[in-house]
């Protein structure tokens, strides 16, 4: 017996549904996007050069428009 493709409710929202300016993402994501380390991106903040994360609990998010503006401004030419 074949399986059926698994419907989205009207109610559910996708990640396409986000705008960009509200999408959270994790450190890790950070440092895959970066090639730099969390200890590296952890120094910026204490520095104040890095945006200030978010925090739920003990768990740290960051805009994702955030982390792109400030790869933006800090890319090699």
């Amino acid at each position: 017996m074949a399986l059926s493709p698994i419907k989205k409710r009207s109610n559910e929202v996708s990640d396409d549904d986000i705008p960009q300016k509200y999408k959270l993402i994790g450190m890790k994501s950070i440092t895959r996007m970066t090639d730099f380390t969390s200890a590296y991106f952890y120094k910026k903040i204490a520095e104040g050069h890095f945006p200030e994360p978010i925090k739920f609990g003990r768990k740290s998010r960051w805009r994702l428009s955030d982390v792109l503006e400030w790869i933006d401004e800090h890319q090699s030419n």
